[in-house]
């Protein structure tokens, strides 16, 4: 009995010896596959059929657009060649309420728009306001407001929207049909409009920066200057000051917003219009974080050639060669000349070149002009493919 305690004690052993053989073996070629990189570039993981599965390429979805060869074209993007903000004049919808303004917001995110500047939130003709976007305390004041000046909700359902749509919001201020009759070549009139405005930047602020803070981000100043021969840039500057300064004072985290044009009545050269600009950077005091986003005039100067106009955005870049504060975006415009929308290779063709030149892009104006708002569904397939291409290009997901 005792030699086949033995003999099973041996095989015993002999068998372990065995499963410990395969064990070990197994083991050593498990780790080599572990430390192989499988599809998904993570060691030791299977990659499901989705995650090794190519994307699809994205065609661009229009003809090229026929112009002549622009410096630009040999430039790579500096931004992704689509608008990210959009303009919307609120007369177009002033009295909406909540529910139309999200359905509204929820079609400008689908075309990868990702905040709304209202172009200006009161209206002011021969010296006196006729209208606002909220309920400002000057209602009623005949010393500043018209006897029949109106009151609107526009601001507040915005607001409301864009914080249940997770939309950024940046509201304008200034802006009024005399500044059209060069009411800035007055000084006194430039001090007076810009300290006044001040009160609707501390009105603003008050009634809605504490119930949305995370979505009432900017201003925009709604004076629209332009390249010219006069040297106005001295009283831009002057009234740019005073609305900056008391920004700065109410709330330092909150930038502004510029958009400037080339004016065709004014005409002047490349070299002033450059100028105009280096001049007005070195006379104001711009904050870090302050975005100036010119009109592109790409699609709206026909009396000079696209080498021209196409210039004019150089122009910007080196009006800007020493301007640290400022962030340079283009306000690429999408709608014709002689009125209404601009073919929609056109705009894609404006956005690819401003994209070489620029850090960001907003449009006047997706709402006015695409939206299923105003053009039904016209335009939103093919512009979502545009932008759905363009995020391609540029490396976003």
């Amino acid at each position: 009995s005792n030699k086949n305690m033995k003999i099973r004690q041996k095989y015993h052993c002999k068998t372990i010896a065995i499963l410990l053989s395969i064990i070990l073996t197994l083991a050593f070629f498990a780790s080599c596959t572990d430390d192989t990189p499988n599809e998904s570039g993570l060691s030791g993981e299977q990659s499901s059929p989705e995650e090794t599965s190519t994307p699809e390429e994205i065609m661009y979805p229009f003809e090229p657009y026929e112009r002549e060869e622009l410096p630009a074209d040999e430039l790579e993007s500096k931004c992704a060649p689509y608008p990210t903000g959009d303009f919307i004049q609120p007369w177009f919808a002033a009295n909406w309420s909540v529910s139309r303004w999200e359905t509204h917001l929820e079609a400008l995110k689908a075309a990868g728009i990702e905040f709304v500047i209202l172009q200006f939130t009161s209206s002011y003709q021969d010296g006196k306001y006729t209208d606002f976007n909220y309920p400002s305390s000057l209602i009623g004041n005949e010393e500043y407001c018209t006897p029949d000046c109106k009151t609107h909700d526009t601001v507040a359902s915005l607001l409301e929207a864009a914080k249940n749509t997770g939309m950024k919001v940046w509201l304008g201020i200034g802006g009024c049909s005399d500044w059209w009759g060069y009411a800035f070549s007055d000084i006194d009139w430039c001090v007076k409009r810009a300290t006044e405005t001040n009160f609707i930047i501390k009105e603003l602020y008050d009634m809605y920066k504490h119930q949305y803070p995370d979505t009432f981000v900017g201003w925009y100043w709604a004076w629209e200057m332009f390249g010219n021969k006069g040297n106005h840039e001295k009283n831009w500057a002057e009234m740019i000051n005073i609305n900056l300064d008391y920004m700065t004072e109410l709330d330092p985290t909150m930038p502004c917003m510029f958009s400037t044009y080339y004016s065709m009545y004014e005409n002047c050269t490349p070299e002033r219009f450059t100028e105009v600009w280096s001049n007005l950077f070195s006379l104001t005091r711009f904050r870090e974080g302050d975005i100036w986003a010119p009109m592109d005039g790409l699609g709206t100067l026909p009396e000079l050639t696209y080498t021209q106009r196409e210039q004019l955005l150089r122009c910007y870049v080196e009006a800007m060669e020493n301007e640290d504060r400022l962030t340079l975006w283009f306000n690429v415009e999408n709608f014709k000349d002689g009125g209404g929308a601009a073919e929609l290779a056109r705009f894609a063709d404006q956005c690819i070149i401003c994209s070489k030149y620029a850090e960001g892009l907003i449009t006047f104006s997706y709402t006015h002009y695409y939206s299923p708002t105003v053009a039904g569904r016209a335009y939103t397939k093919d512009y979502q493919t545009y932008v759905k291409w363009a995020k391609q290009e540029f490396g976003e997901n």
